[in-house]
Formats: structure tokens, C-alpha cells, sequence
């Protein structure tokens, strides 16, 4: 796993959306959703832009959420926009919601063992 996996994992997600984790070792929290209504951003795609450089299409773009739900939209966006190196974390870092509605308990990244610490 990357040192920037290691570190995006360790401190968890700022937004209740998407985080963008670059191959040099950038990285930041983007909302796909954003604000009270969950509204979706429509600046997530010019954000992660920017945050490439201009290379963006050839940079490699990793995408977690809490379910990985979000992500599959998200990167989806991204490959309309060019992007041609994103990789979604499958299950998100919680997983999906199990029998009792819970989640942490079937699959993500909690549950696979893969490193983490809470604040």
C-alpha cells in the first residue's frame, strides 16, 4: 500500500463524499455530494483538475467513500472528463449495510484489516 493510502487512511475522511488520492502523493477530500441537501457538486471534476495539473488524464486518481457507492458516480465523472487512470476502493472504507442496517460488518476497507487509526 502507498505512504498516501497509509495517510489518507489514518486520518479519515473530511467530507461525507470522496476523497482524491494522487500518485504524487497529493491528496484532499473532495465532496461529490455536498452541503445539508447532499447536493452534488459541480465543481468535483474541475477541483480534481487542479489538483492533477496538467497532466490530470494520465495521473493516477484513486477514489474512496464510505460504501464506495459515491465513488463508482464520481470516477465515472472523471472518465467523461478524460481521465483515464481511476481506480475506485471497492466497498469504501465501511462497506455496505449488512441485515441489521449496519455496515463495518461484511466488507470495506475497516473490515479487509487495512490500516487505520481514529481520532
Amino acid at each position: 500500500m502507498s505512504r498516501t493510502l497509509q495517510r489518507v487512511a489514518s486520518r479519515g475522511l473530511r467530507h461525507p463524499g470522496v476523497i482524491a488520492i494522487l500518485d504524487d502523493g497529493l491528496e484532499d477530500g473532495l465532496p461529490w455530494y455536498d452541503g445539508p441537501d447532499w447536493d452534488l457538486n459541480p465543481h468535483f471534476v474541475g477541483q480534481v483538475k487542479k489538483i492533477a495539473g496538467q497532466n490530470h488524464a494520465q495521473r493516477p486518481v484513486v477514489l474512496i467513500c464510505r460504501s464506495g457507492n459515491r465513488t463508482i458516480e464520481a470516477g465515472e465523472a472523471l472518465e467523461r472528463a478524460g481521465f483515464k487512470r481511476v481506480i475506485n476502493v471497492l466497498h469504501g472504507f465501511e462497506g455496505p449495510l449488512d441485515e441489521k442496517h449496519h455496515r463495518n460488518t461484511k466488507s470495506g476497507w475497516r473490515v479487509d484489516g487495512l490500516p487505520w487509526e481514529q481520532y
